[in-house]
């Protein structure tokens, strides 16, 4: 059977399918993030235009914090299920490596945590230390500075291309999944896998690798 979640997704894809159907046909000029994005609707008059995010603090230098950072909109059903995809297939993987070197991982957002306090007070007791619901935060930005890695175990494609710039502004390093970066090209500069147990291996070699890690956001950045 279609979960909720599944159903909830696939009537949103086809509003938005409805919705752009109708948008395409008029006397109207688009703008694209990138071509992956364009190929797919092929609008009669349409271009590709660079992303741009105001930089004035990015190029300083900030103390990290020993973490792992998780955030986004936690009251989006997208941020929740790719919550509970991550607990569930790729924590398992990891909590023990994040336990042995004291490394958290912060949820951040604004929105309701109850969702997420509960997923976690499900969890083994020694599965719970190294997770941290921080909820909504004065500024994101120095949050992002602050992690060792940004983690993006996202199937769809709301919000995410936002927090991706706003990573590789700020050269931190990003472990996502191959759906989040899809058309980005910056498949040599991010880690990615729609994998779980590949998801978790990149992202234990991203923080036991930091300075190549950080190295490679940097690259990420100049392109």
């Amino acid at each position: 059977s279609i979960s909720i979640n599944k159903r909830y997704f696939l009537f949103e894809y086809l509003k938005l399918k409805s919705f752009e159907n109708k948008l395409f046909k008029k006397k109207i000029t688009f703008l694209f993030s990138n071509e992956h994005e364009m190929g797919l609707v092929s609008p009669k008059s349409c271009y590709v235009i660079d992303n741009a995010l105001e930089l004035n603090e990015c190029l300083l230098d900030h103390k990290k914090n020993n973490s792992v950072l998780f955030y986004g909109n936690l009251s989006s059903t997208v941020t929740r299920d790719a919550f509970d995809n991550f607990i569930k297939k790729i924590y398992p993987h990891i909590f023990e490596y994040l336990l042995e070197h004291n490394v958290k991982l912060e949820i951040v957002g604004i929105g309701d945590v109850s969702y997420y306090k509960k997923i976690i007070k499900d969890l083994p007791p020694a599965q719970i230390f190294p997770l941290v619901v921080a909820g909504r935060v004065d500024d994101v930005m120095s949050k992002i500075r602050e992690s060792r890695c940004v983690i993006l175990p996202i199937y769809s494609f709301s919000g995410t291309l936002t927090r991706i710039f706003e990573c590789v502004s700020l050269k931190v390093p990003i472990v996502s999944t191959d759906k989040a970066i899809q058309g980005m090209g910056l498949d040599h500069f991010i880690s990615s896998s729609d994998s779980p147990n590949e998801f978790a291996d990149l992202l234990i070699r991203t923080l036991k690798y930091q300075k190549q890690s950080n190295n490679r956001a940097k690259e990420c950045y100049c392109h």
